[in-house]
């Protein structure tokens, strides 16, 4: 038996503007990983690991309900 099988694939369609968002919040989560030190200062938490972590996940999150929303739509 010879089995075919065919993928059928669904585009999404978004504007340029809303790509642009996903791909800078993304950057900006890397760019706050890399700006951290090993200094527990508490006068600068934007630097520290907790922070970054606490913004990259949230970046991650927010990314994935955009996604999510973008595929409802489909």
């Amino acid at each position: 038996f010879l089995f075919t099988t065919f993928l059928i694939m669904t585009y999404v369609k978004l504007p340029l503007w809303q790509l642009d968002i996903l791909i800078e919040g993304l950057e900006s989560a890397i760019k706050v990983c890399y700006s951290t030190d090993n200094v527990n200062n508490s006068d600068n938490c934007e630097n520290s690991y907790p922070y970054a972590v606490g913004f990259s996940k949230a970046t991650m999150q927010r990314t994935i309900q955009t996604i999510q929303t973008l595929k409802e739509q489909i």
